[in-house]
């Protein structure tokens, strides 16, 4: 088998914010499941197109991407673009985690709806230690619905010390200690909620929290920390459940809370929740070539049973590797390959389409004045700019390529490091959704999908008399090459940006000789179709189209970064080596790990600021 069978699954996280008692509960556990009900038709509509629902039905820029789409399907194709019916075979498995203290009322309410579907789990976050936190619960049956709940989660964790109860006994001062205590508390849970989770369902009336710690609070934090929160009306719970977002300028400020304002949910799932459709686009990829993952499949695998038999290392260590990893790493790997030959399609085509619509505008002034029609070809180049642009940007093509990439490399990384058992602590399906403080690195699919495989991946124990095998596969099989890879790649970037500088320096060259013609005036009095015409004519038409070509050849230079990216590698193939160097001193598996780990850390740091980077150079029109 040379390609993953399996789709990725994504996990949902759903938090869940709300009042404990309704007029209506009925009401208000239909509207739950109605709203889950939404999310996962809409979810499962993922990766495919079609116009978005909420938007008023006349001629918008999303039905232009939708002609232009399949206008060039129809002209190129094997050009990826999404469909626009996914079948359910392809359709990205949903797994739920619904995330909750588990209070009365609301909490329970989505929980129970939540855990009816299938691959449902919970998480319960209580406020208090347990004992403590149950002495909240003190009306008939609701201990033991607490308790009942409690045994089925997956996962639990207890936040704060004991407060202990407030007692009659208890002096005003105290009880009010307390109160402001268990308040804080539960401020706490709804906050580590709103940390933990992607989604939130708030039932809730709308009103500002009672006291400190109420649904009123939690939602404000969920709105400051970007999430995406579902309001329920609790006093009118038959009225569709809405979003709640900050206000933008335009909006009308009809949110609940200050400065923000409320809109329906949408019907895309590219919308609703960016992170899913782009698991969900990988999953089943318009892009995917069977045949060429299975040519990468076997070429890597050739280069790494090659590597493992001059290392000498044993099968049962190698056989893992190439049945649960090299089938992703070859799928990522063969899109990622796809991706980036469109975007430099994409690069190259739309500096070259704007210096030709230059060109004819010249020709067509300086020498075939009266043939209007030509203008038509200097539309045409610019609308096939435009074109050219909206699609790339329709179906994400920069995008993909560096997820693509960047999960490739990572697999790269887990082949060879968790032959040593380096990952087994990263096997967390629950991932933190907090990025740099700067920049934002790969969405959370990519490092979500990467611990999937690599868990999946379960080596044998690592007896210390294979050490010499395993170091010299390591070694030899990753670092020495991917040093190698970096000391080639700095060579052929370096060159290319040097046809680049040479091509944008005689462009330079003959703009200037043009221009020195054009300030003599040569030909400037002739008649038209001489010698001297045509060649001050030319020398005048060069003097303009030169410069836009020059321009297009640096554009394309500097989006490619090719200068910036030949220094990187000649610096990373020397790190490489340098690391490779003192893996080759190591005399037990310990001191290997520790300088494998040194290898990962490097190309991983490398790999995302290469991420980075990448990310603000998506093609733009020329200004």
């Amino acid at each position: 088998m040379t390609q993953p069978s399996d789709l990725i699954a994504y996990s949902l996280r759903i938090g869940v914010t709300g009042h404990r008692h309704f007029s209506d509960a009925d009401g208000v556990r239909r509207a739950v499941e109605n709203l889950l009900d939404q999310i996962d038709a809409t979810l499962r509509s993922a990766p495919a197109r079609h116009r978005d629902e909420d938007r008023v039905p006349h001629f918008s820029f999303q039905q232009v991407d939708q002609l232009l789409c399949a206008a060039a399907k129809f002209i190129w194709r094997t050009l990826p673009v999404n469909p626009r019916i996914v079948p359910l075979e392809n359709q990205t498995p949903l797994e739920w985690t619904v995330i909750s203290p588990l209070a009365k009322g609301a909490d329970r309410i989505v929980v129970e709806a939540v855990l009816e579907r299938s691959r449902a789990q919970l998480k319960v976050i209580a406020p208090f230690a347990k004992a403590d936190y149950e002495s909240d619960f003190t009306e008939p049956g609701d201990l033991e619905q607490f308790r009942e709940l409690w045994n089925k989660a997956s996962e639990k964790h207890e936040l704060g010390a004991d407060y202990g109860e407030v007692l009659p006994s208890d002096t005003e001062i105290e009880r009010h200690r307390k109160q402001n205590l268990r308040n804080e508390g539960y401020f706490r849970v709804g906050r580590e909620t709103v940390d933990a989770c992607e989604f939130l369902i708030a039932i809730w009336n709308g009103q500002p929290a009672a006291g400190k710690g109420g649904t009123g609070d939690v939602v404000a934090y969920a709105i400051e920390r970007g999430r995406t929160v579902f309001w329920i009306d609790s006093n009118n719970p038959i009225a569709a459940a809405r979003m709640i977002v900050p206000k933008l300028s335009g909006d009308e400020l009809n949110g609940p809370l200050p400065g923000t304002t409320t809109k329906p949910i949408p019907r895309s799932a590219k919308h609703l929740l960016g992170t899913f459709h782009q698991l969900a686009a990988y999953n089943r990829d318009p892009a995917h070539d069977a045949n060429k993952i299975d040519a990468v499949y076997k070429r890597d695998a050739a280069y790494l049973r090659g590597e493992a038999t001059k290392a000498r290392l044993p099968d049962e260590l190698l056989t893992q590797i190439l049945d649960k990893m090299l089938p992703h790493y070859a799928r990522a790997d063969q899109l990622a390959i796809r991706y980036q030959e469109l975007y430099v399609f994409v690069a190259v085509g739309l500096y070259s389409l704007a210096a030709v619509a230059v060109t004819i505008a010249v020709l067509q002034v300086l020498f075939f004045r009266h043939q209007l029609w030509l203008i038509g070809f200097e539309v045409l180049a610019m609308l096939a700019a435009v074109g050219l642009l909206r699609v790339s940007r329709s179906e994400s093509w920069h995008e993909k390529w560096l997820h693509d990439r960047h999960l490739a490399e990572q697999l790269r990384m887990a082949m060879f490091t968790n032959l040593l058992e380096m990952n087994r602590q990263s096997c967390d399906l629950s991932p933190s959704l907090n990025a740099l403080p700067f920049y934002h690195g790969p969405n959370s699919w990519v490092n979500a999908a990467l611990r999937r495989i690599a868990c999946d991946f379960q080596p044998p124990e690592v007896p210390q008399q294979h050490f010499a095998a395993i170091k010299r596969f390591v070694i030899d099989g990753w670092i020495d090459n991917q040093a190698n890879w970096h000391a080639s790649n700095a060579i052929n970037k370096r060159r290319a940006a040097h046809y680049s500088h040479t091509a944008g320096l005689i462009l330079f060259m003959t703009t200037l000789v043009a221009a020195c013609l054009h300030w003599a005036r040569v030909g400037h009095l002739a008649k038209e179709w001489t010698a001297p015409w045509i060649i001050g004519q030319s020398a005048t038409a060069l003097a303009i189209i030169c410069p836009a070509w020059g321009a297009a050849v640096h554009a394309i230079n500097a989006l490619r970064e090719r200068d910036r990216l030949a220094a990187r590698s000649q610096q990373m193939a020397s790190v490489l080596r340098s690391i490779a160097q003192r893996a080759e001193q190591t005399l037990s598996l310990e001191e290997l790990r520790r300088q494998i780990d040194a290898a990962r850390q490097v190309m991983a740091t490398e790999n995302l600021e290469w991420w980075i980077s990448l990310s603000f150079r998506a093609p733009e029109l020329p200004a």
